[in-house]
């Protein structure tokens, strides 16, 4: 936490004189140029942390390795993205490296359990994981839309799986998401509305891979897992995923850039990040963590659980999403 609080005070100073910036375009909820890229801090904090564990000796962790080189090669080309804008095409590609490098670093395939049917690790989950995880690559960054919005949902993501996986005895997935949760929480103080500091892709990108090693290992170690953080993620990944199907059916142009996510259309009409964050927080803490600790204690009838809790919460992401953009 030290070298995130260190961080994130001279990277605010460094980058308000040097850039990179944010510059308002027609994409945009803000009306001033802001400092991009803090997220990079976040990055050097957790990988610091890490590191540290290696050092010393004191917790086994595996996959350490894949965390440091994988975290830090995204955190890099985030960061150069935030300074020069790279198409999109190269950071697809690499995105597609990243989901690849799961199972073939690891040798692990997680199990997937539909309810009525468990999938065993082999093609079939491959080609259903492997898509799922560059999606999420994606999906977290459509979440970093508005002040605050994608360092909260670390924080949340973090903090809740980081107790459900310590509860399951997976100490060492819990001490990477505690990292994490701490350093996003320093960042968030920058990056709260109105903020004077973005995370960028810098951030984004290290901490969608991070969130996706966790994903991957605890869920192949338990195959539970899976619909624990699903439900965890109910309202990031019920608007982003909305979004993009809505658009798919309605947009010629659908994956073109674009601010038509329900959470941006409210913050606009609102004309309050501060209120659409809140919202969003008390969704979290109101209506999803108590369907995650139903779902914790009844792993029998996760997925129906699942689906009980994203239901209202996709629903409101309809009615305000594309379809609501123009008003």
């Amino acid at each position: 936490m030290c070298v995130s609080i260190a961080g994130c005070r001279w990277y605010f100073r460094h980058a308000s004189v040097h850039g990179p910036y944010a510059v308002p375009n027609y994409r945009s909820l803000h009306q001033q140029v802001i400092p991009r890229g803090g997220g990079i801090v976040v990055a050097v904090a957790v990988l610091a942390g890490l590191a540290a564990t290696l050092w010393t000796g004191e917790v086994l962790l595996p996959q350490l390795g894949m965390l440091l080189a994988g975290g830090a090669a995204m955190a890099i080309a985030g960061f150069a993205d935030d300074r020069l804008d790279i198409a999109p095409r190269f950071r697809l590609a690499l995105q597609i490296v990243a989901a690849g490098s799961l199972p073939l670093a690891s040798g692990m395939v997680p199990r997937i359990d539909l309810g009525f049917a468990v999938l065993e690790p082999g093609w079939v989950v491959c080609l259903i994981s492997f898509p799922a995880v560059v999606w999420f690559y994606n999906l977290f960054n459509f979440v970093d839309g508005t002040d605050g919005m994608a360092a909260a949902a670390t924080v949340f993501l973090s903090a809740t799986m980081g107790v459900v996986l310590w509860l399951k005895g997976q100490g060492d997935m819990a001490l990477v998401l505690g990292l994490l949760a701490a350093a996003s929480a320093v960042f968030l103080r920058h990056n709260w509305p109105p903020a004077r500091m973005f995370m960028g892709d810098a951030g984004t990108s290290f901490i969608a891979y991070t969130l996706s090693v966790v994903m991957w290992f605890s869920t192949a170690r338990d195959a539970s897992m899976l619909w624990l953080w699903l439900v965890t993620g109910t309202a990031y990944f019920s608007d982003t995923t909305t979004t993009t199907f809505t658009r798919l059916l309605t947009v010629p142009n659908w994956h073109a850039a674009h601010r038509s996510h329900a959470y941006q259309n409210l913050a606009r009409i609102w004309n309050s990040h501060g209120r659409i964050l809140g919202t969003v927080l008390a969704i979290n803490f109101l209506w999803v963590l108590p369907w995650v600790v139903v779902v914790f204690r009844q792993p029998d009838h996760a997925v129906m659980l699942t689906l009980i809790a994203y239901a209202p919460v996709v629903l409101v992401c309809y009615r305000f999403g594309p379809r609501f953009e123009n008003k």
